[in-house]
């Protein structure tokens, strides 16, 4: 009967397994990227609609953001988390222009900051996924090469190894060591102590 009756009645399966779609609402932020909180994951809008709220569609696959019932963007899903996903359409002419000259993307900063030096490599990764970073973490490692260049390579080494001691890790940190010298500080070298001679210290024959 199913090859008979039933199966010139069936519609065609979709051509694509059937995927959950969530949705969320956020704000456009001033650096034009929307957060996906469940992977707390940043990805990127047309940046005229920077502070207006938009509606996000995602599944396992890919993500869309509407605004105003139209769609402004869509990304694949990227699940690093605090992570960028920017197209360079996207941004501001001036960044747009950044991007080209500087090479605006991790691997660009993380390159320079290891031809420095150990300390001011991890001191840039840590600046990448700090939850602290307000702006991309792109807009401080500028500044991180800035003060490079304005201080040279061994105070910013010094520097970067100074800021790794603490627990916040951004372009103010270093700056603030720099401005003040704190980098030019040596360590001081633990006093050994020792008793002094005198002659009614017993030494160890005394206990023989």
């Amino acid at each position: 009967m199913f090859k008979s009756e039933e199966k010139t009645l069936l519609q065609p399966l979709p051509e694509s397994p059937y995927s959950i779609r969530h949705y969320t609402k956020a704000k456009v932020q001033k650096h034009y990227h929307v957060l996906v909180g469940e992977d707390w994951h940043f990805y990127s809008v047309p940046y005229r609609y920077i502070g207006k709220e938009v509606r996000i569609a995602y599944d396992q696959d890919v993500v869309e953001i509407y605004c105003d019932a139209q769609r402004i963007a869509v990304h694949t899903r990227n699940y690093t988390s605090h992570g960028y996903t920017s197209i360079t359409e996207h941004m501001p002419e001036r960044h747009q222009i950044i991007k080209n000259q500087r090479g605006w993307s991790p691997e660009y900063y993380l390159k320079k900051a290891e031809e420095n030096g150990p300390n001011t490599f991890e001191f840039f990764k840590k600046v990448m996924n700090s939850k602290l970073i307000i702006d991309q973490s792109y807009t401080a490692c500028l500044g991180l090469l800035r003060l490079m260049s304005s201080y040279g390579n061994i105070r910013m080494e010094a520097a970067c190894k100074r800021g790794l001691r603490g627990h916040k890790f951004s372009y103010g940190v270093i700056k603030n060591i720099l401005v003040n010298n704190m980098d030019l500080l040596e360590e001081e070298a633990p006093i050994e102590f020792r008793i002094p001679e005198h002659s009614n210290i017993r030494g160890p024959e005394a206990y023989n």
